[in-house]
């Protein structure tokens, strides 16, 4: 199954409409995805930051080739290939942590549910995609599409 498949299957449907990659704990790329199918990408490749506006149709290879173009234009992919060994991390919100390495993908997601006497209980869910990765910026566009596919699931 390919990447964006297997990233659909673990993430929550409808459920995250802003996601964070952060390099070195620095934010490298924020995305937000807004009702009307519009997907706001901000880049930040340590020396200016770009804001760019793609609009998801039906898709998704063409939307993740443009992701991956503006992030190649925009000098992140140079940033994460510079990065030998490390790790990529992902934030979402409600409550999604992630890492990419180069040989798996870790998500993991909190899930609020209430019992009989109506008291909140979480849940922990994590997953763990093992895959071969080339740390690129076509790996974060396959996630963000993923993250798209889901939301306007």
């Amino acid at each position: 199954m390919s990447l964006v498949g297997e990233l659909t299957r673990v993430i929550h449907s409808k459920k995250y409409n802003n996601i964070v990659f952060f390099a070195d704990d620095i934010p490298i790329v924020a995305v937000n995805f807004s009702e009307d199918r519009n997907v706001k990408i901000i880049v930040n490749n340590m020396e200016e930051l770009r804001c760019y506006e793609l609009k998801l149709n039906d898709n998704i290879d063409n939307f993740v080739n443009d992701v991956e173009n503006i992030l190649i234009y925009s000098g992140i992919d140079a940033i994460i290939r510079k990065m030998k060994g490390s790790v990529i991390e992902l934030y979402a919100e409600p409550y999604l942590r992630g890492k990419i390495r180069e040989n798996k993908i870790i998500i993991s997601q909190e899930e609020v549910v209430f019992n009989e006497d109506q008291d909140e209980v979480r849940f922990l869910n994590r997953n763990e995609i093992i895959t071969v990765i080339t740390m690129t910026a076509l790996t974060l566009a396959y996630v963000i599409g993923a993250f798209a596919l889901q939301y306007y699931a």
